[in-house]
Order: structure tokens, then sequence, then C-alpha cells
């Protein structure tokens, strides 16, 4: 258990580098904001403040043992997508539209990458950023997300959704893997050799 059951809380995502155990999520504070943990062999590290609501839904420790978590603030109007590197709070999106991040990957030669989607006033537009630098998968004409994104030698693989269809891309170019018809989604992705996973 990482916490005692007093509040609300959620554990998204978990890795383990070493003998370290990393878990992400967000604890409840006062039953009105979700406040941004992530706890390291259970101990507990708050990213954002009480009167914020904020929640983490990735976490990754890179080879130089920076730790990296991926989600969004609530900033009274819409939800920031952010990612912190240790403590310190990166916004990748103005304000201005909702947005969240689901996924988070640091390469071996230190490239941030986080992946998730932005709206576009009237869909989510499915996007990734890579150092910051955003990259639009899809055109906002329907709804879209990337829930995983990972990086192997210089393919970049993320996987989410285009409307009701299963859906991954590598360096943009977009696979489907279910119809339309009947909604479905990939929650993560896996790239071993030439396997990909989904």
């Amino acid at each position: 258990p990482l916490t005692t059951g007093a509040q609300y809380a959620q554990a998204n995502s978990i890795f383990v580098s070493g003998e370290d155990v990393y878990t992400a999520g967000f604890v409840e504070y006062n039953r009105l904001n979700y406040v941004a943990t992530y706890w390291k062999n259970g101990k507990a590290f708050s990213l954002t403040q009480e009167n914020q609501f904020a929640n983490i839904n990735s976490i990754f420790v890179s080879k130089t043992g920076d730790v990296y978590t991926a989600g969004d603030i609530y900033n009274g109007s819409v939800r920031v997508a952010t990612y912190w590197k240790n403590q310190e709070a990166i916004s990748l999106t103005d304000g201005t539209q909702y947005a969240g991040l689901s996924s988070i990957f640091v390469s071996d030669a230190g490239d941030v990458y986080a992946a998730g989607r932005e709206k576009n006033g009237t869909n989510y537009v499915a996007k990734y950023w890579k150092n910051g630098k955003v990259v639009a998968l899809t055109d906002g004409t329907q709804n879209a997300g990337l829930q995983s994104i990972f990086v192997s030698g210089n393919d970049v693989y993320v996987g989410g959704y285009e409307f009701d269809v299963a859906t991954y891309w590598k360096n943009g170019t977009k696979v489907a893997l279910t119809e339309t018809g009947t909604w479905a989604a990939i929650g993560c992705r896996f790239v071993s050799g030439d396997g990909v996973y989904a």
C-alpha cells in the first residue's frame, strides 16, 4: 500500500530502475483537489500544491537517474499538458485549450518524448512532443489521442486512437489495427527487436 486509505488516491504508472520501484498518480486533498504524486520505494513526492488539481499518468526514470513524470494541471479553466523532470514542472501547452499527457519516454541520448492530446476547439488532436517541439499526428476533424510512446533507435512509435479505431503511428505513418464501428484504443506499446506489441 502506498496510502493509508484516509484519502482517495490512484496509481496510474509504474517503473523499475535497478532495485528501485517508482509509481505515479495522485492523492486527493480535502475532497477538492488532486495532488500530482509519485512514490519511490513507497516514499511520496508531491509535485503540485494542495490548492491545485493535477494528475500524473506516466513515469520514466532515465539512464542518468532523473525522474520524469507526465500528466496535466488544471489552471482554473482548462487542463495544461505538463511533465516534470524530477520536481520541476514544464508546460507543453499554453493553457488556452484542454490538453494532457498520457505517456513519457526518455531516449538513451536524453531526448524527452511526451504523448497525449490537445483540443482544437472542437475535437482532440493526437500529438506528441520531442524536447518541447510538437508533432501533430491527426488533423482535428475527429477526436484522437495518444496513450503511449516508445522510442527504438531512430524510430518513434505512438499508440492510441483516432475516432473509434485503435491506431499506432511509426515515425508519423498511421497503422489502423481495428475497423470503425466498434470503439477500440491502444493503451500500451512496446518494441522488442522487429516485434511491435500493442
